[in-house]
Order: C-alpha cells, then structure tokens, then sequence
C-alpha cells in the first residue's frame, strides 16, 4: 500500500497501528510505502506505533547546481528555441539551489519570465528579463509571509518562530525544552505545533547526523 503525503494524513497514529495488526489476519505480509515531502513526520508518531513497525527510509538527495540548469534548460527550449541567454538560465538554477534545489522556483520563474516576455512582445529571454522575474516574485513572496505571520494566533507557536528568528536554527530537543518550560506542554502536543508550523510553510526540519546517532534541526524558510 503507497500512501503519498503521509504527513497530512488525518489520525495518522491509529491509521498506521491498525495497518501493523494486519498481518495476523493473512498469509502475506504486507508492506507500506510512506511519501513525505518532510523528514520529521516520524517524530509525531505514537511509540506504540514505532514498536509494531519497522521503518526503513530512502531520501531523495537535492538535485546538483549542474542539474539544475539542466532542468531549466529542457524545460525553456520548447518554448522558445534557442532564443536564451545561458547567463539567464545559470542564475534561474542558482535561485533554486539556494532554496533547497527546489525544481518548483524554476517553473516559477520561467513562468513568470515568459508572462514578461509577452507582455513586452519580445521572443529571447535575457538575463535582465529573469531578473525582473526574480525581483517580482520576492515581492509576491514577502506579501504571502506577511499574511502567514498574521494567521498565527497560537501564542506558543508564536513563541517558536521568535525563537527561530533569534538563533537563526535549534535542535528540535532544546526547542521542545524552552516551549515546555514556558507552556508546560507535553511531546506530542509540541510535535503537533511543529507540524502545524511546517504545513504553514514556516518552519523546516533537516536531519543531522552525528555520532550519537540523529538530531533534528528547525529553521525559518526564507
């Protein structure tokens, strides 16, 4: 059974323990294949559910600078030829590499450069043209936070983005140390605030390792 976007999947703990007993009632195993577009979804999990499951993980690594240009290439050329200026389309990669090789900030880009392209009658995209579609979209993006930071009404999910926006990244540990001091909240309720904040769109989780083993760090999106 494939499941695309687990991490949105409404009683996601009683979905995957009902799925762990399954395979009392046939002859086969059954397996699960869980997609998620976060690495952090495995922190919201019930422990009775990590103890009736054994999880396996397979991360799809961020496309390389060079992949990049590929990929904003292949996708311009049928469009408009040859008629593009390869500086243009280097700086359309390094926008995605710099937003964690986001294959989306291309599309957007090129969206919005042939929109300029269209309106002005013209036919070649330069480098100037992406700049302008560059410097309006972070106008467009600016406008969206603002209104995101206007619907946080939960005074402790307040509390974690001035936290962010102090220290620029935390360990998900010592985050949850500060919040339960402050609020006296339990793990699974901080687990939830976090992934509220991550379907929002504020806040990102990434995997380190170490040593001892995993830690999760949160940051800001920019």
């Amino acid at each position: 059974l494939c499941v695309d976007e687990v991490d949105k999947l409404k009683d996601l703990n009683d979905f995957l323990y009902f799925f762990s007993r399954l395979n009392s009632l046939f002859d086969y195993n059954a397996y699960l294949i869980l997609i998620s577009n976060t690495k952090d979804f495995l922190l919201t999990l019930d422990q009775r559910v990590l103890s009736s499951l054994t999880f396996e993980t397979l991360e799809f690594l961020p496309y390389t600078f060079e992949q990049l240009k590929v990929i904003a290439e292949e996708r311009i050329k049928p469009i408009l030829g040859n008629n593009y200026d390869k500086a243009a389309l280097t700086l359309i990669a390094n926008e995605a590499y710099n937003q964690n090789s986001d294959v989306r900030v291309i599309l957007k880009i090129l969206k919005k450069s042939i929109e300029i392209l269209i309106e002005n009658n013209e036919k070649y995209l330069s480098l100037e043209v992406v700049k302008e579609a560059i410097k309006s979209l972070e106008l467009s993006k600016k406008s969206k936070i603002e209104i995101k930071d206007v619907e946080i009404k939960d005074e402790r999910e307040r509390e974690i983005i001035n936290i962010l926006k102090e220290r620029g990244k935390e360990y998900t540990s010592e985050l949850y140390k500060i919040i339960n001091q402050k609020f006296g909240i339990k793990k699974r309720m901080f687990n939830y605030l976090m992934k509220d904040l991550i379907n929002k769109g504020i806040v990102e989780i990434k995997r380190e390792k170490g040593v001892k083993g995993s830690k999760f760090i949160a940051y800001l999106k920019r």
